[in-house]
């Protein structure tokens, strides 16, 4: 061993999601109901979140802005806002407006470029579209309001004159592992990740699911999803040494032979997890038997007490059984 640290991976799923442009594509294609954006590729995709959006000041560093390149000279800007903390944010919807307007604020001043002219300014300009999205993973369901306008006094007196957008929702809270499993990609295997709690949850999986997602995946992804393994396995209460050591079995190598050390191992925990479940009911079943038969053992002694003419408050003191509970034996 290397003697190198494995930290713990938390809250990670969305960061790994936006930080490539692979599984971003993926994720706009199965959670955008948009046909425009099916069939994106990651060369498609260009990070402007330092361009765009001086979110530092904002302390979100999770959020990004993003570039989509559509066919034509049209650009796409996708807002990602990333929300796991335990309590919805309400406002969210007012801190999309303020970021669709920052966008889209830069973007006039970088087709300025040093002109005394405002583009903006001319009959056929058009702003390009910004596409707003909410990824939540957090505990519970997001019951924000996605359109502005529903969060403005008398919206339906002066609903025209109110800005009215809605940003896409993708709560995961929302999906099943079942429904997560059916996209089949290196996509589903990093929110898997998330989903999954315990070794329950990961007995419940098919039982060739990583042998199988590890010949669909690229090798450009092979390294970011050893860190989604690494972080399930923390999740899964594996010790750190034991983590230390398979991180170099599953380290991108061969390609189809990368997860097999991490089958192995889940399965080792699987099996020891459910040698101590029937260790632990089979306890539980003898000491419910020992219970039983201690209690049949002091109803008979109260039963031959009061046969021999034992005083009822002698009986209670002796058994421990209450003076109304002697009367009913």
């Amino acid at each position: 061993m290397s003697g190198r640290k494995i930290h713990k991976v938390k809250d990670n799923t969305s960061k790994l999601i936006l930080e490539n442009h692979d599984l971003f594509a993926q994720f706009l294609n199965d959670f955008v109901p948009i046909d425009l954006l099916k069939g994106l590729k990651s060369e498609d995709i260009e990070d402007v979140k330092e361009r765009f959006l001086p979110l530092s000041q904002e302390n979100r560093d999770a959020d990004t802005v993003k570039c989509i390149h559509l066919k034509g000279d049209t650009p796409l800007f996708v807002i990602a806002i990333v929300e796991h903390q335990s309590t919805v944010d309400y406002n969210a919807s007012f801190r999309m407006l303020r970021y669709i307007v920052m966008v889209l604020d830069r973007y006039e001043a970088e087709l300025q470029n040093g002109e005394t002219t405002k583009q903006s300014s001319r009959r056929n300009f058009r702003y390009p579209p910004v596409l707003p999205i909410l990824f939540y993973d957090g505990p519970g369901t997001w019951t924000a309001k996605q359109n502005f306008r529903e969060r403005t006094f008398l919206n339906d007196v002066f609903g025209p004159y109110i800005p009215s957008f809605k940003y896409e929702l993708v709560d995961l809270n929302r999906y099943s592992m079942n429904d997560i499993l059916q996209f089949n990609d290196a996509l589903s295997m990093v929110m898997m990740v998330d989903k999954l709690k315990n070794l329950k949850e990961v007995d419940l999986l098919p039982h060739d699911y990583f042998k199988k997602i590890s010949l669909k995946i690229p090798s450009g992804l092979a390294k970011l999803l050893q860190k989604a393994v690494i972080a399930l396995l923390y999740r899964l209460d594996v010790p750190e040494d034991r983590i230390e050591e398979l991180a170099e079995k599953i380290a991108p190598k061969e390609e189809h032979s990368m997860f097999d050390g991490v089958v192995n191992i889940i399965n080792k925990e699987l099996r020891a997890n459910r040698r101590l479940q029937r260790e632990c009911d089979q306890l539980k079943r003898q000491r419910a038997k020992d219970r039983a038969e201690a209690q049949k053992e002091k109803l008979e002694t109260v039963r031959k007490m009061k046969f021999k003419g034992y005083p009822t408050d002698e009986i209670a003191d002796i058994t421990g059984f209450s003076p109304d509970q002697i009367a009913l034996l």
